[in-house]
């Protein structure tokens, strides 16, 4: 019998709880639609220099317990030194047994670092320091490798009004990283009214963000909405394609023989989402329906568009705009126009969205498809 804490069957009590989860759940990715993680950490790939860096900077959660058990807050937020800080949180690790905290970082300390021979407490604290810091020093423990080590396909970050999501940006443009970093809507300090000088200080931030001045509830309101603009769909939407789609796209291409059409069709359908007028924050603003949606990306990717549209309307060739684009090595990494068929393919969605309507469009592909 198995007598180590944490094991393969942790928490799996009957035969069917193991059965479902070895056969069925263990290889499952991660979807996560909510989490902690820094998107600079995500972009510059972070490497820690020991486990206090990575376990304790950032979590609330291991901070809470540490609070409630008396603890300074010199050891949890404060100055004390990255030792001091786990030695601390060691000595509150007994303490929360029966708590899933307790579950979760005995967890932690077998899946990422192989520490499973010892309970964390006060008395292996310092083994336990010394043999996790050994582990961080390998080549393959980085933040983006341990994602990867999760099978983390999806992680939602949390993410204030006032971030630039430069971050975001940095790794929808990374061909290399195949796992989506997706921000999400967080505005906590919008409510902080209670906290004057905390506010006073978050709301300059938004009004530099959002570029006006935010002096009533209506030009909080406003300003918010212009913040929220920029987690839609249309940011760098370029750059996703690229890297969400295109290798999807190429690898079908390689392995069939033929181009798929609902991912080329894709890309004719982004060309025409990219299709407006200069905005006067600096954007595009599309028009669909008569409802206005706004077009953001790099300066370079919307007067791209920009100039081939304007080109278009004097022209009318769809064909020569598809060309145009799908040359564009700047977008793609590579000549798209080298691709067999790709552009007809988008030649031909293009036009059809164009004549008939992107509902009608689509509806023609479905049925085709079938």
């Amino acid at each position: 019998m198995n007598t180590a804490f944490i094991h393969e069957d942790f928490l799996l009590e009957s035969k069917y709880a193991r059965e479902l989860y070895h056969r069925y759940a263990a290889d499952l990715p991660i979807i996560d639609c909510h989490c902690h993680l820094k998107p600079s950490e995500i972009a510059e790939d972070k490497r820690w220099e020991n486990i206090t860096q990575i376990w304790l900077y950032g979590d609330h959660c291991k901070w809470r317990a540490m609070r409630t058990a008396g603890v300074s807050e010199r050891f949890c937020t404060g100055d004390a030194s990255d030792w001091e800080k786990f030695k601390s949180y060691a000595g509150v690790v007994p303490k929360a047994l029966r708590n899933p905290l307790y579950h979760w970082t005995h967890l932690e300390l077998k899946r990422y670092f192989g520490v499973s021979d010892r309970l964390l407490g006060p008395d292996t604290a310092q083994s336990i320091y010394d043999d996790c810091n050994r582990v961080i020093t390998a080549p393959d423990f980085s933040c983006r490798s341990l994602m990867k080590k999760s099978k983390v396909e999806v992680v939602c970050t949390t993410d204030d009004p006032v971030d630039s999501l430069e971050h975001h940006i940095a790794i929808a443009k990374d061909a290399g990283f195949d796992i989506q970093v997706r921000p999400t809507w967080r505005p906590d300090m919008a409510f902080a009214v209670d906290k004057p000088e905390a506010f006073a200080g978050w709301l300059a931030k938004l009004e530099a963000a959002a570029q006006m001045e935010v002096s009533t509830v209506d030009a909080l309101l406003g300003a918010l909405r212009k913040r929220h603009e920029l987690l839609s769909i249309s940011l760098n939407s370029v750059s996703k394609w690229k890297v969400r789609v295109l290798p999807s796209l190429l690898d079908t291409l390689a392995n069939t023989g033929k181009l798929p059409a609902a991912l080329a069709f894709s890309l004719a359908a982004l060309i025409a989402f990219y299709k407006g007028q200069p905005a006067a924050d600096g954007g595009l603003q599309g028009d669909r329906n008569g409802a206005a949606y706004p077009i953001r990306d790099d300066a370079d990717v919307m007067e791209f568009f920009q100039n081939r549209w304007r080109t278009f309307a004097s022209d009318g060739n769809t064909a020569a705009m598809v060309s145009a684009l799908l040359a564009h090595t700047s977008f793609w990494g590579q000549d798209l126009t080298q691709v067999p068929g790709m552009a007809d393919a988008v030649t031909s969605g293009l036009q059809a969205i164009q004549t008939g309507g992107m509902r009608a469009a689509v509806e023609s592909l479905l049925t085709g498809a079938k």
